[in-house]
C-alpha cells in the first residue's frame, strides 16, 4: 500500500519565490488527485487536478501533465494556485487585507485510482507573503497625493518606484509591499476610487498635470526616505 507524502519547497516565502510541489510515495502509474484551498479576504478559493504518478511513484507539478477533468491543462509548478476560483462568491480579491496577512494554502493529495476505494488524504501547507521582515508602511496624504508608501528594511538610499493602478483605481498596496520586500521604496498612489479621491476615473489631463503629479510623488518619497 502506498504512503503518500506532499513536499513543498520552500514552504514559507515571498509570493514571487518559485516553489516546488511534489507528491511522493505513490504506486507507479497510479492516479493521484490533488486539491488546493486558500483563504483570500475571507473567501475560500479552490482548485483541483489529477495526475499519473511516474515510474518513481512521484507527481512533480513542474513536470506532470494534468489528466482530463483538471482545472488546467499543461504541466506547471504553480498551476494549482493560479487556477483557483472563489467558492460561492463573485469576489475577485486575490490578497488579504492587511497585506501583512499571508496567503495560506492547504494542499491535499490522495490516490483516486479506479478500484482503490477511499484512501486517506495527506496534506501540506504553502505560505505566500507580500511583506518581508522589517518593511514599513506609511499612509500618504500630502501635496495633494493619496497613497501608501512602503519602505524596505535597513538604511537607504533605496531605488524608488511609483505604482498606479489602471482602470480599476484604488491603491495597489500588495504590489508596493512586494517591491519594498525586494529593496525598493514603493509609493502606491491613487487617482480615483480611494478615500480622498474622486469616485470615478478622471478625464484625460494635460502632460503638465501628469508631470506635476509625478514630481510631487518624487518629493514625497525623497522627503520620507531621507528622514529615516
Amino acid at each position: 500500500m502506498s504512503r503518500l507524502q506532499v513536499a513543498v519547497t520552500p514552504a514559507d516565502a515571498l509570493i514571487d519565490e518559485p516553489r516546488r510541489i511534489v507528491v511522493g510515495g505513490a504506486e507507479p502509474g497510479s492516479v493521484i488527485g490533488i486539491d488546493t484551498q486558500t483563504g483570500r479576504s475571507g473567501v475560500v478559493w479552490r482548485s483541483h487536478a489529477r495526475y499519473r504518478a511516474d515510474a518513481r511513484g512521484e507527481v512533480d507539478l513542474a513536470r506532470a501533465e494534468p489528466l482530463e477533468g483538471s482545472r488546467y491543462a499543461h504541466a506547471d509548478g504553480m498551476g494549482l494556485i493560479w487556477s483557483q476560483s472563489p467558492v460561492d462568491s463573485r469576489s475577485r480579491e486575490l490578497f488579504n487585507s492587511p497585506v501583512t496577512d499571508a496567503l495560506v494554502t492547504t494542499i491535499s493529495a490522495h490516490d483516486v485510482s479506479e478500484g482503490n476505494g477511499d484512501t486517506p488524504h495527506v496534506e501540506a501547507t504553502l505560505i505566500q507573503r507580500l511583506v518581508a521582515p522589517g518593511v514599513t508602511r506609511r499612509e500618504v496624504r500630502e501635496e495633494g497625493l493619496v497613497g501608501t508608501l512602503y519602505l524596505p528594511a535597513g538604511e537607504g538610499p533605496h531605488p524608488a518606484v511609483m505604482i498606479l493602478n489602471g482602470s480599476g483605481g484604488g491603491i495597489n498596496e500588495p504590489r508596493a509591499a512586494l517591491y519594498a520586500s525586494r529593496g525598493f521604496a514603493a509609493l502606491a498612489l491613487a487617482y480615483f476610487k480611494a478615500r480622498g479621491c474622486r469616485s470615478t476615473s478622471p478625464t484625460r489631463r494635460s502632460n503638465t498635470s501628469r508631470r506635476a503629479f509625478g514630481g510631487c510623488a518624487g518629493i514625497c518619497v525623497r522627503r520620507t526616505t531621507s528622514s529615516r
